[in-house]
C-alpha cells in the first residue's frame, strides 16, 4: 500500500521504476534531481543514491553542498557524501562545511550535524 500523498513519497518509487525500466536514465535523472529538489525530496534522493551506492554523484553532491541549502538540506548532503568512505571526500566536506558553517551550525541542526561528523572522526570549533 503505498501514500501518494506527497512528492517526497512518489519520488523513491519513481527512482525505482526508472531503475528497473530505463536504467540507462537514472544516473542523468538523479544528477538533475541533485541540482533541483529542495527539504525533504533531498532526503529521499540522498537516501536513494547512498542505498545504490552512486559514488559517481560525488561531484554534483558537492556542487549542490556549496550553494545556500537549509541544515535540512546540508545534513543530508554531507551524510551522503561522507557514506561513500573516500578519504578525499572526506577532506572537501570538512573545507565546504567550514565555509558554510552558518547554513548548518544553529537550532537543533548543530547538534545533528555534530553527531554525524563525529560518526566520521570530524570536530568542528
Amino acid at each position: 500500500d503505498y501514500d501518494f500523498a506527497s512528492v517526497d513519497k512518489i519520488l523513491p518509487l519513481m527512482l525505482e521504476s526508472i531503475k528497473e525500466y530505463d536504467n540507462s536514465q537514472l544516473l542523468n535523472v538523479c544528477k538533475n534531481r541533485i541540482k533541483i529538489s529542495k527539504f525533504t525530496i533531498v532526503e529521499q534522493l540522498m537516501q536513494f543514491i547512498k542505498d545504490n551506492h552512486f559514488t559517481e554523484m560525488s561531484d554534483e553532491i558537492f556542487t549542490r553542498l556549496q550553494q545556500k541549502n537549509q541544515a535540512f538540506e546540508v545534513f543530508h548532503l554531507t551524510k551522503t557524501i561522507l557514506s561513500f568512505d573516500n578519504p578525499e571526500d572526506k577532506i572537501k566536506v570538512i573545507n565546504t562545511l567550514k565555509v558554510n558553517q552558518k547554513d548548518w551550525d544553529w537550532g537543533n541542526w548543530s547538534g545533528s550535524m555534530r553527531k554525524l561528523l563525529r560518526a566520521y572522526d570530524i570536530e568542528f570549533d
